[in-house]
């Protein structure tokens, strides 16, 4: 699982963008992050975390509501086929949409969806786990959350994972700064699988 996720400038303005442009219009919206997964060696052991260096749209003939996201598939997949070519080192590090404020977490489709993503080899995923990031709009603030999500021979296995963007000031990157309001405390993760484990 992993632990954390870095976010670049230019892929958080444009979430930032279209997670702001969407609530206006109570529409759920998604996007795809494309980057790199990173290993880092500590005396407690491996830490694995994730960068994202770009953020492909939900395309053209994405289809939203209140409740419910279809991305543009083929122009989601042209924008990946693209950056990997431009970025040999980049892959599909995960995904990502909007939901209402009251519901900051994965849906039991969302968990279903990434389990199944994890497990499908074409989409590359170490360990069969795959990333998901919720967005919710507080406000002035749009709020990213992390999930890594797992399928095991028990159920599903969610955990909660710490996101950071960069704090713009006058288009200069100061810093980063957490996403999220809190840290990640693996509470929500847990309720989650212990509820999603009944349904799936």
């Amino acid at each position: 699982m992993y632990k954390s996720m870095t976010i670049a400038s230019a892929a958080w303005s444009n979430i930032d963008a279209w997670c702001r442009a969407a609530d206006l219009r109570h529409l759920e919206t998604g996007w795809r992050l494309v980057g790199c997964r990173t290993v880092i060696r500590t005396d407690g052991g491996i830490v694995r975390g994730l960068h994202v260096g770009a953020a492909i749209g939900p395309g053209p003939l994405a289809v939203a509501t209140k409740f419910k996201f279809s991305p543009d598939v083929a122009y989601q997949q042209g924008e990946l086929d693209r950056l990997m070519i431009a970025r040999p080192e980049w892959t599909l590090v995960a995904e990502g949409h909007l939901h209402p404020a009251l519901m900051p977490h994965p849906s039991l489709q969302d968990v279903r969806m990434a389990c199944a993503m994890g497990r499908d080899p074409g989409y590359r995923m170490p360990h069969a786990v795959m990333p998901i990031v919720i967005a919710t709009v507080d406000g002035d603030r749009v709020i990213l959350r992390g999930f890594s999500v797992g399928s095991t021979p028990t159920g599903p296995v969610v955990s909660e994972f710490d996101i950071l963007v960069p704090q713009v000031t006058n288009n200069v990157v100061s810093r980063e700064v957490r996403a999220s309001v809190e840290p990640a405390s693996g509470h929500v993760a847990n309720l989650l699988a212990s509820q999603l484990r009944r349904f799936l």
